[in-house]
């Protein structure tokens, strides 16, 4: 609930940050939205000066939904590393 990581098989930091906005709205007060709007603000300006997009599209799945074991085989299957 709230704020997941998502563990690099070969580093074992953590590479993602995942919060459900959901949560966002609802457990944070307003003045961490805003400091944490700020900060998101910062990475992508400083992403932008790199010649980078200024925001990355992922794809997020929750590991507790009943359909993970097939989407699992899929992406094995099709030479995903999980």
């Amino acid at each position: 609930m709230g704020l997941y990581r998502v563990k690099s098989q070969r580093r074992r930091k953590h590479n993602y940050y995942v919060i459900k906005a959901e949560d966002f709205n609802d457990y944070l007060l307003p003045h961490q939205k805003r400091t944490l709007e700020s900060a998101l603000r910062r990475v992508s300006r400083c992403r932008v000066r790199l010649g980078k997009k200024p925001v990355n599209h992922y794809l997020v799945v929750n590991v507790d939904e009943p359909y993970i074991q097939q989407l699992l085989h899929v992406m094995r299957k099709y030479g995903v590393h999980v």
